[in-house]
């Protein structure tokens, strides 16, 4: 009898749990891993901005050996990385893999904000082209960064949520989504780079 009553118990737990819409949950965690895909091309885009800049400083810039030297370092860290197709599955690795962006943003930094020293550099056609490409790939990564952190956020929050928690711990066993920190900004044009700005939500 109580091996039956069990059994309804498990179906009308079940039933009550679609009619919840524990979709909602297969959703979320669709829309948190596009969010992150679309962050994660708009930072390989700007490693191949990276590579072409870099390109063009080691012809204009021969007196910033070790600055030219540190962005090529940066840009070969992020070609390392390759494609992360699945947002990391731990802190450690997301962490691991905005250092290695952040590197290449300071990396950036260092010779933007001495352009103005190189006049001829200034004067290439390939800079305001580069200019260009690297504030468009800043626009869509500052977005993608809010897009990603708003979507883990409401992932984790009803992930952790009865009824979904419960609809979590039967069908799907998700794990939390590791948050991401926004880093720094830095534009050809003014070799601004202001404050990192948090964005992890509680």
């Amino acid at each position: 009898m109580k091996r039956v009553a069990t059994a309804l118990t498990i179906v009308c737990a079940l039933f009550l749990l679609s009619g919840c819409g524990y979709s909602t949950l297969q959703k979320k965690d669709s829309l948190a891993v596009s969010s992150w895909q679309l962050l994660e091309y708009s930072f390989r885009q700007r490693g191949e901005v990276a590579a072409d800049y870099l390109a063009l400083v080691q012809e204009h810039m021969i007196n910033e050996p070790r600055r030219v030297a540190e962005l090529a370092s940066a840009v070969a860290g992020v070609r390392k990385l390759g494609k992360v197709q699945a947002p990391p599955a731990s802190s450690a690795d997301i962490l691991n893999f905005q250092k290695t962006q952040d590197d290449l943003t300071r990396a950036l930094a260092k010779l933007i904000i001495i352009e103005h020293c190189y006049p001829a550099l200034l004067g290439d056609p390939r800079h305001t082209e580069l200019d260009r490409r690297l504030d468009e790939t800043e626009s869509v990564i500052n977005k993608a960064k809010v897009d990603y952190v708003m979507a883990t956020h409401d992932f984790n929050l009803a992930k952790s949520t009865f009824p979904l928690s419960l609809a979590n711990v039967i069908f799907f066993q998700y794990a939390d989504k590791s948050a991401f920190r926004a880093s720094e900004k830095v534009s050809l044009a003014t070799g601004a780079s202001p404050p990192d700005t948090e964005l992890v939500l509680q």
